[in-house]
């Protein structure tokens, strides 16, 4: 794995503590920010290993993810990362959706964002 993949997946893990701190205080807002951060940070991991142009638009980044999903035949990534997108929509102010998201969500939700992580880290390993 090169440095800036190692780098990218440990500020993911770093932001996915951030964001259970943020929840824990209260702060869905922040905490899904912290989140749509770590999954943005582990599929720009994967790009940075294979050496793959991806500017951090939702669309590099879904293609990235579905790419990365196609290299390391592994079907988690991709549905991963389409489940963290939920984050981006709840914390982003222009969306519909901004701050839809209820603690129910985020129970079932924040774990896929852990997943994607892990499951990245475990691809380019």
């Amino acid at each position: 794995m090169t440095m800036q993949a190692r780098e990218h997946l440990a500020a993911a893990r770093e932001l996915l503590d951030a964001a259970d701190r943020r929840y824990a205080a209260g702060d869905r807002i922040g905490a899904s920010e912290k989140l749509w951060q770590a999954a943005v940070y582990a599929i720009q991991a994967g790009a940075k290993h294979h050496g793959w142009d991806c500017d951090g638009s939702i669309e590099a980044l879904v293609k990235t993810a579905d790419r990365l999903e196609a290299e390391h035949d592994d079907i988690q990534i991709g549905s991963a990362f389409a489940v963290s997108a939920n984050f981006h929509d709840n914390c982003n102010e222009q969306s519909a959706l901004y701050g839809y998201m209820e603690d129910f969500d985020f129970q079932f939700s924040r774990p896929t964002v852990s997943r994607l992580v892990f499951r990245v880290r475990q691809a380019l390993a």
